[in-house]
């Protein structure tokens, strides 16, 4: 059960990282 909690947070945490890294690619590319 801990496993697939653990899991769950690195997923969160990852998506979390690709959603930001999107929202600096639009603001970039808004800016050029």
């Amino acid at each position: 059960m801990k496993k697939k909690i653990e899991q769950l947070l690195i997923d969160l945490k990852f998506k979390g990282m690709v959603k930001t890294f999107d929202e600096q690619l639009a603001l970039a590319e808004r800016r050029a």
